[in-house]
């Protein structure tokens, strides 16, 4: 008896010193300019590495592994991984986590999480530039290695009750890191993290830009975009990676927090232009574009625009302690993240109606323009119009609309000449030219499939079509979900990649690429992009 008052008087404090910690941070937040989310190559050296210290620190203080915990448990990640409570359900959990980030030191607190623009480096992939000439994830993706890279001795650990084997790796921020909650002496962790060499892993199918505008400006209403999203890109990445990453505890990695954050912007991209920017989130009358209930399993049960976001804590079941999920609001360490948060589905509508814990992103200038122009995603009934001039909006700005920042870190750098800016330069020179290029690759291919039946639904269509193909064909083997990818997601026979059933359909009569001479349109492209000149 006197062992659990003690440790009922012990849990009290951590709540309450927790909750002090977080309310000084907070004040610090009121300084910051405002919140915006920026893709991992947007960033320069200082803020990407004082992204990785955070996530360091919010290891090392127990925080992390929590929000990992948290994820996995049953009800939890089944009403986040089986339902159409997706999408929502991801903007509170990532936003949590940006929270306890914030947190940990007045230095962060104005950070944010970067996304991983997987498309942008599609398009590094498919041009032939990612480093050392190399075909690789991580070749092509710069935040896998600047979130500590694949090599690492083979080790197995257990991971709330999930036992994960993958190379272990030390770099920074997963030397800080620790498996679980119940290890009370930081020596017993195991400082490392295990993932799949991303070194000899392709870059996969189905990162294209028509894809996306098909994803997005093919949706009939909220559900079909978040199963669409869900089993389309963000099922391929997570497969990609594998190790933890192919499990419901993958939120174990940080890599999680940044292709979750894409996920979230294309949810944003969806919303805006469905309902506007400034809709204002009401719990009666909600739009089927801005909420539909579905189960992606028989065995799950679907939320309603005016439920409670269900995220609750427990440790695997085989631990002795492990008797009853804690609500997220209601956890002594967990608690302060989520309790100034807005707990009901529809209240995640706007990404501007969060009061201080409101956020935008940062957009590079193809995705803009397709915006603008109407290709990803009309708005309701609105048709997509037939043009395809993408010179005819210009994009005056990479962030969200009315969105201003304070002067940067790399304009601070330039102005110090310091020779961190000129690497910065040199790094956007590059990811602006890769831009123009995947530009240039997209407009080519939507002019000669418009022609087809004179509607950008149909253009989008068959230019993903020809985007799947050309991979088939020129680069690598369409791949499925691997075996270990399928049993622990649950998937069924009939679920497979994006690329792989468009492939399937084309071989067995169901889809075809009605232009003609896309093989030349194609060639061209890259005969020339090799030959041009770039930065």
């Amino acid at each position: 008896m006197r062992f659990c008052v003690l440790e009922l008087l012990l849990l009290a404090w951590l709540a309450l010193s927790d909750i002090a910690h977080f309310g000084r941070s907070v004040g610090a937040q009121t300084t910051c300019s405002s919140r915006v989310r920026k893709p991992w190559g947007a960033m320069t050296t200082a803020e990407q590495n004082l992204y990785v210290e955070a996530l360091g620190v919010g290891m090392q203080q127990g925080y992390h592994i929590l929000f990992a915990e948290l994820a996995s448990e049953k009800a939890s990640s089944s009403e986040f991984l089986r339902t159409c409570g997706f999408l929502y359900w991801n903007r509170r959990f990532v936003l949590a986590y940006e929270n306890m980030l914030r947190s940990l030191d007045p230095k962060y607190a104005c950070l944010t999480i970067p996304y991983w623009d997987y498309f942008a480096d599609y398009a590094r992939f498919i041009e032939g530039m990612c480093e050392n000439g190399g075909t690789s994830l991580e070749a092509c993706s710069s935040i896998l290695r600047g979130l500590g890279g694949s090599q690492g001795a083979v080790r197995s650990m257990n991971i709330n009750g999930r036992t994960i084997s993958g190379n272990c790796v030390t770099n920074a921020p997963a030397n800080s890191f620790c498996e679980s909650s119940t290890i009370t002496d930081p020596t017993r962790c195991a400082h490392c993290i295990p993932r799949s060499d991303w070194s000899t892993t392709t870059f996969p199918s189905g990162f294209g830009y028509a894809g996306l505008g098909v994803t997005l400006s093919g949706a009939s209403g909220f559900r079909d975009v978040s199963i669409k999203i869900q089993n389309g890109t963000h099922n391929s990445i997570h497969n990609a990676l594998s190790s933890v990453l192919a499990t419901y505890v993958s939120p174990a990695d940080p890599v999680f927090y940044s292709i979750h954050a894409t996920v979230d912007l294309l949810h944003q991209i969806y919303l805006e232009c469905q309902l506007g920017d400034n809709v204002v989130p009401t719990a009666t009358g909600v739009s089927r574009w801005a909420f539909q209930t579905c189960t992606l399993y028989p065995d799950a049960v679907s939320p309603t625009a005016t439920s409670n976001v269900l995220q609750q804590w427990m440790v695997d079941t085989t631990y002795p302690t492990s008797t009853t999920a804690i609500r997220a609001e209601d956890h002594p360490q967990l608690g302060q993240f989520f309790t100034p948060l807005p707990s009901k589905y529809w209240e995640y509508v706007n990404i501007n109606q969060l009061g201080q814990f409101s956020y935008q992103y940062q957009r590079n200038d193809l995705i803009t323009n397709m915006v603008n122009n109407g290709f990803v995603c009309p708005k309701r009934t609105t048709p997509i119009q037939a043009s395809l001039s993408f010179g005819a909006v210009e994009a005056t700005t990479t962030l969200d609309a009315t969105t201003t920042e304070t002067p940067s870190t790399a304009r601070k750098l330039a102005e110090s000449g310091s020779m961190e800016t000129e690497t910065f330069e040199s790094e956007q020179e590059e990811r602006e030219y890769i831009e123009q290029q995947a530009t240039d690759l997209l407009e080519t291919t939507l002019n000669a499939t418009i022609k087809v039946d004179g509607t950008a639904k149909t253009a989008f269509t068959q230019a993903e079509l020809i985007e799947c193909q050309y991979y088939n064909d020129n680069i690598a083997e369409v791949e499925d979900y691997s075996p270990v990818f399928r049993m622990n997601y649950g998937l069924g026979p009939n679920d497979h990649t994006r690329c792989w059933q468009l492939l399937h359909m084309m071989q067995t009569g169901k889809a075809e690429i009605r232009v003609d001479n896309w093989r030349d349109i194609m060639s061209e492209h890259f005969d020339g992009s090799s030959s041009s000149e770039s930065p």
